[in-house]
Parts: structure tokens; C-alpha cells; sequence
């Protein structure tokens, strides 16, 4: 059971800027890792984020409108915050900071303060990404943070679904109330279940039943440090075409997903059983998986190969 506390908390404003933001855009994977701090909340949700009440294992949960307003841990009207984090310029911090000291403090974190009538349950986090086409092996590490506790606890869930609007969330693993401020990292792993997913991927860290506790506040709880990573598929690349005009040939070829023109080379060979060599030629990206090399054919008989680098 929690300690019970007596607090005073004033609604102070520490920006006279407000941003709100309804849908931001999907999140496009690119590379190999994908990190969010949040330290960049005074300009709104993150491309790819959604604040959500009303979530269920069925769906997603209803968008809400985020004020990105320095909000701090003891202000009890429920909403979705722009926090501080737990920690400032490598200080921990203690939990017990004034609200103008949370103001100043850069780390940010995103939060939600669950009311009997706000969020408890239904209060979610959500990740959107557009697909992982040509990436498999999703690892994700995170921070739960404990930034006001109070009477009531909730337990998280951390779940995740596929498809454009999708009716299964799939539960990963859970956060359970500390009872303490500070900060719970946590690392998974997706196994299989998010390689390759030509549809949207959802990630989400959601309150999906009601909080236990009779009597007093619900906490403020938030989420930091948010880093999937990810292994990239290497597409062989196929030939489908070859055109020769002109003293030059055009060969057409298909790659990944997540290749270049820069992904390839060209090589030649006089014989089939010859040795393949690079050679100077123009590559070019017609497409989203579509290619062709450009080289001149000056010589006797030449076998094309494409390497992927």
C-alpha cells in the first residue's frame, strides 16, 4: 500500500506557447534504430504519435487534441502532459522539485494524469508506423516513469497490432505501479510478430483496466526514452529486363525495399564462366523496389550481373 501523502499543487504555466495537434503523420522507418526522448514536446506529439482514451484490446482508442504546456507531476486535472522527466542533465531528480523547477528542466517526458473520469481506463500511448517492409528482428527499450504517486494504482500494458485499422492488440509485456517515483527501463523483443508488415505496425503502452484503490488521486505516469531498433533484410537483386540500343545497355532489375541506387553495382563478364568485373555504369532508381543500370556495350559478348554492395 502506498504511503499516503499530504500535497498542495498549483496549476502553473510555464510557455506561452500552446500547440495542439489531432493526427500527427505515421512514422517512417528508416536505418536501423528509431529513438524518441521527447525532449521535443514544446512543438507538439511526435511524427507518429497519438495520445488516446477510450482503448480496448479491440481498438485503438479515441485521438485527443495534446497541449504542449509544461505541465507539472501534481496538477490533478486529468490530461496528457508535457512532463519532466525523471532525470536532468545526468541528476536524478528526487520527485519532490517545485513546479517552477520542473519547468526548466529540458528532459521532457510524455505523460497522462488518469481522473475517475479521464483515462482510468482507457488512457493510452501510441506509435504508428507505416510498415517494417525488408526489416525484421523489432527490439524495443523504454522507460515507465512514476512522476506523482498517489493512492490509486494502474497496471500498463505494453501491446502491439498490425493492420490499418486494427481489432487485436496483442499484449507484450506489463508495468505494475512502483509505488515510487523514478524511472523502470525495460527491454523486449517482438520475436517474429513485427518483421515485414507491408500494413501499419501500432505500439502501444495503454491502461487497459480500471485502477485498484477505494480512495484518493490517480498517479501521473509517463513514458521516456523510447528506442526500437531493428535488422534490415538484404533483397537479391533479380533481373527482368535487358534493353540494348545505341552502343549502350539498359538492364532492369528489382530490389529491397529499403535499397538505393547506391545499394548496387554492375558487373560484366565475356563468358559465362569468366570472371565478373565492376563496370562504369549509370544506376538509377525508377521506383520503390524498381532499378536499372546504363552502361555502354563497346566490345565483343558481355554477361551482366548485378551485385548488391
Amino acid at each position: 500500500m502506498k504511503n499516503k501523502m499530504t500535497l498542495r499543487f498549483a496549476a502553473l504555466i510555464f510557455s506561452s506557447a500552446l500547440y495542439i495537434q489531432t493526427c500527427p503523420a505515421q512514422l517512417a522507418l528508416t536505418g536501423t534504430n528509431y529513438l524518441q526522448n521527447f525532449d521535443g514536446l514544446d512543438a507538439g506529439l511526435p511524427s507518429g504519435w497519438l495520445v488516446c482514451t477510450n482503448a480496448h484490446a479491440t481498438n485503438a482508442g479515441t485521438a485527443l487534441v495534446f497541449a504542449a504546456t509544461h505541465t507539472s507531476w501534481g496538477v490533478l486535472s486529468g490530461q496528457f502532459e508535457n512532463s519532466a522527466g525523471t532525470g536532468n542533465a545526468g541528476t536524478n531528480l528526487l520527485g519532490i522539485e517545485s513546479a517552477p523547477m520542473q519547468g526548466n528542466v529540458a528532459n521532457r517526458a510524455l505523460a497522462v494524469r488518469q481522473t475517475a473520469n479521464f483515462g482510468d481506463p482507457g488512457a493510452a500511448f501510441i506509435c504508428n508506423i507505416t510498415n517494417t517492409l525488408g526489416r525484421v528482428n523489432f527490439q524495443l527499450s523504454l522507460d515507465f516513469l512514476m512522476l506523482n504517486v498517489q493512492l490509486h494504482s494502474t497496471v500498463w500494458t505494453l501491446d502491439y497490432a498490425i493492420g490499418d485499422n486494427p481489432t487485436d492488440f496483442i499484449p507484450l509485456a506489463t508495468y505494475t505501479d512502483s509505488g515510487v517515483f523514478g524511472a523502470t527501463h525495460a527491454n523486449l523483443a517482438f520475436g517474429a510478430a513485427l518483421d515485414n508488415q507491408s500494413s501499419n505496425v501500432w505500439i502501444r503502452i495503454a491502461a487497459l483496466s480500471a485502477s485498484t484503490g477505494s480512495s484518493g488521486y490517480r498517479d501521473t505516469f509517463g513514458v521516456d526514452n523510447f528506442s526500437l531498433s531493428w535488422s534490415n533484410v538484404v533483397a537479391p537483386p533479380v533481373i527482368t529486363g535487358i534493353v540494348l540500343t545505341n552502343g549502350s545497355a539498359q538492364i532492369y532489375f528489382t530490389g529491397g525495399a529499403n535499397d538505393t541506387a547506391s545499394s548496387f553495382l554492375l558487373q560484366t563478364a565475356g563468358e559465362t564462366c569468366g570472371a565478373f568485373c565492376d563496370t562504369a555504369a549509370v544506376i538509377n532508381q525508377l521506383g520503390s523496389t524498381q532499378f536499372d543500370a546504363v552502361c555502354d556495350t563497346a566490345g565483343g559478348q558481355q554477361f551482366f550481373r548485378v551485385k548488391h554492395q
